[in-house]
């Protein structure tokens, strides 16, 4: 039986941790009401970018995890994909989606062992 998908799987979360790492900027900084600096900025777009198309959240959804409205997540959007021109970044970007789906199955796989057996007991 596949994993059981999660409604309110929390992808931003994932996202963010990935991206924060790849970048080299702190989750806090991300999530910061302000902009922030160039590199805070980008790591941040690059991060709503990837809930958006890696797991499909919508635009609000990724606006209400990064503390953006829709618009804002739209441009970085439109952004991401304007610098996927560019054949380094674009490897880079692709490698994140496939690591970060993976990553999401595997959390769902032993998310499902837990709600399918809660006290570990296979009767």
């Amino acid at each position: 039986m596949p994993p059981r998908r999660h409604a309110h799987f929390p992808s931003s979360a994932l996202c963010l941790a990935a991206v924060s790492a790849a970048c080299g900027v702190a989750p806090d900084a991300l999530l910061s009401a302000s902009r922030g600096r160039a590199n805070v900025a980008d790591a941040r777009h690059l991060a709503v970018y990837l809930d958006h198309v890696a797991f499909g959240a919508s635009l609000s959804a990724c606006g209400r995890a990064f503390a953006r409205d829709r618009a804002s997540v739209r441009h970085a959007c439109a952004r991401i994909e304007d610098r996927r021109d560019e054949e380094d970044f674009d490897r880079a970007v692709a490698a994140l989606e496939q690591a970060l789906r993976a990553q999401r199955r595997l959390i769902e796989t032993i998310a499902f062992s837990f709600t399918s057996h809660p006290t570990g007991d296979d009767s």
